[in-house]
């Protein structure tokens, strides 16, 4: 038997225009259309003792290792609310009765909050699973250099499935560029909706609402929720984080350096070419599948998007139409388990 195990997060009413868990039920749902069995350990965080929580997931753990029997597959979809210490008790039990633990990387903590002791403990932990499946070659690498010894996969793209009813092959507008997401998060948007632009446009999705004084170059055209992605409308898709325009910056930024931002994902899904910045973790693979375009900071777009032809626009347009349907179908993850 195989088993997918994931923490599900509870989201308020509120929060169903947030992708936070979609990553993580789009790979819930690739496994359960492979057959599967996916087991969810959901929970609401306890504001007043949050270790109840912490204790929780624990015991559902350890009852699950315990109670799972011989020789299965488990998929960890990673990280999960427990110190790696305990994951790697979690992986010992499961391999006392020679169950295999495959790992499905969302987020290395360590290398995400630049905490090296973190890190180690991640490492400690993974070393003990069968197999872990990651980003990016440049996230293979950083773990590897940290002392990753278990074998890896690499995924490049989580799948992103849609509502197909109200999918439509997107009208490009080659002068737009759209940025979605949590919009106070990503700091650079300050900065960026005051930057006048002669000749694109910018299109904000996402919350809180933008207060923008620059309607000629930005517009901000609400939020959406993460399955409807026709709701979005432009021509290029903007992967960016952190603290400037002039580059990725921050721990935010720096984090493209390694991760597949799910950023890419959505737009590829909705049929957008992507722009993103020329260090983060896919630049090369965008740019060999020809699928968008990439700059060192924001002061380049608009020359940078300028310089593509219409016919050369339409065919990195095609490329993305390609890699969308694969996205809409799971078969980046299926690649992986089948």
């Amino acid at each position: 038997m195989k088993y997918v195990l994931n923490q599900q997060i509870v989201l308020s009413e509120d929060m169903k225009y947030n992708a936070t868990s979609k990553a993580r039920e789009d790979v819930n749902r690739t496994f359960r259309d492979c057959g599967f069995k996916v087991v969810e350990m959901t929970y609401v965080q306890n504001k007043r003792f949050p270790y109840l929580t912490y204790f929780r997931i624990l015991i559902d753990l350890l009852v699950f290792a315990i109670r799972i029997g011989k020789k299965h597959d488990i998929y960890l979809q990673y990280p999960i609310n427990q110190h790696p210490r305990n994951l790697k008790l979690f992986s010992k039990l499961l391999h006392l009765r020679d169950n295999r633990l495959i790992i499905i990387v969302h987020d290395i903590q360590g290398i995400r909050d630049k905490n090296d002791a973190w890190l180690q403990h991640e490492i400690a932990f993974l070393n003990t699973t069968d197999k872990v499946i990651c980003h990016t070659p440049a996230m293979e690498e950083k773990l590897k250099q940290w002392g990753l010894a278990t074998a890896t996969d690499i995924l490049y793209l989580f799948d992103y499935y849609v509502n197909e009813k109200t999918y439509r092959v997107p009208t490009l507008e080659k002068d737009v560029v759209v940025f979605a997401g949590n919009l106070i998060k990503s700091k650079f948007i300050s900065q960026l909706i005051q930057t006048p632009f002669k000749y694109i446009k910018f299109r904000y999705y996402g919350m809180p609402e933008l207060e923008i004084t620059n309607e000629k170059c930005h517009e901000y055209c609400g939020r959406f929720t993460p399955d409807n992605v026709s709701y979005i409308k432009g021509g290029w898709g903007l992967v960016w984080d952190g603290d400037a325009l002039g580059t990725c910056s921050g721990e935010k930024g720096d984090y493209l350096r390694y991760n597949s931002s799910h950023k890419i994902s959505l737009y590829l899904a909705a049929g957008i070419p992507l722009i993103v910045w020329e260090h983060s973790s896919l630049a090369k693979w965008i740019k060999d599948k020809n699928i968008g375009i990439c700059i060192q900071n924001i002061s380049e777009l608009e020359s940078s998007i300028q310089s593509i032809s219409d016919d050369e626009y339409r065919i990195m347009a095609n490329n993305v139409l390609g890699i969308s349907k694969e996205l809409r179908n799971g078969i980046f993850l299926k690649k992986h388990i089948m």
